[in-house]
């Protein structure tokens, strides 16, 4: 080493020196024979120092070469040592001695192989040797990387382009290194037969991966020309990759989905035909919960075998990237799943129909009362007395809720159409009335609309459903008390009814009788009472100016002084 270290600052002396009198002398050592003199002993200088270098690795191999043969039979007298004793002592000893022969073996061979191809580092001359630690996210990465590949290529050929030029650069690289490696090897020529065999095999095996290497940089190359030619046309490469994901995975998929449909339509279409069935019959409560959960047990065994066919059809077709992708959502979908089990369990007995809202019993959402139509996967709600009152729910949402049992004589609305009411100080016969609105149509045709909420919230009074009354409130003069009690009474009650017998409403008429109220001061007071059917409804209005102009023809006719009449018509 320090003898070559020498040489090299001597070459460096006589180069520089050279040079310096080159340049000092330039008018007199210009000859052209001369400077190729110069150049020529530089060369030799040079080349004899190669030699000299040549000759001590040669010298150094053939050293090596022996003490790895000599380090081989020691190995082999050990191992027959081993397999002709019985002693355990000497056994162990043995062994031990033979696992630091053999490392000191591996050490001796690898310096060898390190020391014949100069100054270049094995390591650099190892091609798919490398062997990379298997792990869990590497995998995934693995298993998803050709589909990110494909969704992500139209971006990403630029940098596609980029990376395969660094891998063409360090296959250049690494095969620049094995053509000086196989130079070295093929320049020693004065070795022993033995040695010169072992360094010509090792020139072979690195010309072998060389030509792999060469075979590597082609394909590269012609994926490097693919990518730049895509580049130059992005659309058409777009809609060829669309179509290969479609020729490909996209049938996987579309095959995966029909199987999943197609049974799941058929297992659906056998329980319908299995609940017509049960309907058929007539059910005790206990059969009714039987029944509600063999159909939940029915619907998840339903996905788990839909599910299941699925994949058994994507693992026929051996996409493992839609098969992987599948399990992955699966898989996310199930773990998703562990913070709403409270949530899909209160669900549960909501379908079990043993929640706290339960199916033919009254709720009430948005201040509108319903009937529990039915439970199953989503909610129905119903009201018969108003138009377009059927509403689907979601089971979160039905949760929010609760119910209680309808009683025989309770209504889900206090109003139904063609009804005629009286509402603050409007009266008028209900046109219309849904979830969303009620019109009324008053005196005069006019249309006046509520809110549904805000009519409920107003407490209408409904004329038509179970009738009215008119009351009138009747004050005679002080002087006819003697006969308020008896004759007036029952002159003015059968006057009334004779009169009222020739009008249209008089049919609906239940009954009509006056009484007897009070005496003031100055008066007597009587009231009229009218009792009318629903149907009268219409002629409420009517009804009151009626019985007004007959209780005053009747005060004129029979000579009773009114000296002021109070008419006051209330509804019970």
């Amino acid at each position: 080493m320090k003898l070559t270290l020498f040489k090299f600052i001597f070459i460096i002396l006589v180069t520089s020196s050279t040079l310096v009198a080159q340049n000092l002398f330039m008018g007199e050592v210009n000859d052209e024979s001369t400077i190729e003199l110069l150049k020529s002993n530089t060369k030799r200088i040079n080349e004899s120092n190669k030699m000299s270098n040549r000759a001590k690795t040669e010298q150094s191999l053939t050293l090596l070469f022996a003490n790895i043969e000599e380090k081989k039979e020691v190995i082999q007298d050990l191992e027959e040592q081993l397999s002709s004793t019985d002693d355990i002592q000497v056994q162990e000893t043995l062994v031990a001695r033979l696992e630091k022969e053999k490392l000191n073996y591996k050490q001796l061979q690898k310096s060898l192989v390190q020391l014949s191809v100069g100054s270049i580092d094995v390591k650099d001359l190892q091609i798919g040797e490398k062997k990379e630690k298997v792990s869990f996210d590497k995998s995934v990465d693995d298993i998803f990387e050709p589909f990110a590949i494909m969704l992500m290529r139209f971006t990403e050929v630029p940098r596609e382009i980029e990376q395969t030029n660094l891998e063409i650069q360090a296959v250049n690289q690494k095969i620049l290194k094995l053509d000086t490696a196989v130079k070295n090897l093929n320049s020693y020529k004065t070795l022993s037969s033995s040695l010169q065999f072992k360094i010509d095999q090792l020139a072979g095996d690195y010309a072998q991966k060389r030509l792999i290497l060469l075979h590597k940089q082609n394909s590269l190359l012609a994926q490097l020309e693919k990518l730049k030619k895509s580049q130059d046309e992005p659309v058409e490469e777009l809609f060829k990759s669309v179509w290969e994901f479609l020729n490909t995975h996209g049938l996987s998929v579309v095959f995966a989905l029909l199987t999943f449909l197609l049974t799941n339509g058929i297992l659906y279409l056998l329980k319908s035909l299995f609940e017509r069935f049960i309907n058929s019959k007539t059910r005790s409560k206990n059969e009714i919960f039987i029944y509600r959960l063999s159909g939940i047990i029915f619907s998840s065994l339903s996905f788990v075998i839909a599910t299941s066919l699925a994949l058994a059809v994507i693992y026929a077709r051996s996409d493992w990237l839609v098969f992987a992708l599948a399990l992955f959502i699966l898989f996310m979908a199930l773990w998703s799943l562990k913070n709403a089990l409270p949530q899909y369990f209160q669900e549960m007995l909501m379908i079990l129909n043993i929640g706290v809202i339960r199916e033919d019993e009254q709720t009430v959402y948005k201040g509108i009362p319903y009937i529990v139509d039915k439970i199953s996967y989503h909610a129905t709600l119903r009201n018969p007395f108003l138009s377009n009152a059927k509403i689907r729910l979601s089971l979160n949402e039905l949760e929010k809720l609760n119910s209680r049992e309808l009683f025989e004589t309770e209504t889900l609305f206090p109003t139904r159409v063609s009804d005629y009411v009286l509402i603050e100080k409007s009266y008028g016969k209900i046109r219309f009335q849904s979830p969303r609105y009620v019109e009324l149509e008053t005196l005069g045709a006019a249309i006046k609309t509520y809110e549904t909420t805000n009519f409920l919230k107003l407490n209408p009074v409904n004329l038509s459903k179970n009738g009215f009354t008119v009351i009138l409130a009747i004050a005679i003069d002080h002087k006819h008390k003697n006969n308020a009690s008896n004759n007036i009474v029952q002159m003015l009650e059968k006057g009334l009814n004779r009169a009222l017998s020739e009008e249209e409403f008089f049919p609906h008429l239940n009954k009509l009788w006056v009484n007897y109220s009070e005496t003031t001061l100055n008066t007597l007071e009587l009231k009229v009472l009218a009792s009318f059917e629903g149907e009268a409804a219409e002629f409420y209005y009517y009804i009151d100016r009626t019985i007004r102009a007959r209780v005053l023809e009747e005060s004129n006719k029979n000579g009773w002084k009114i000296p002021h009449n109070i008419l006051e018509i209330n509804q019970l």
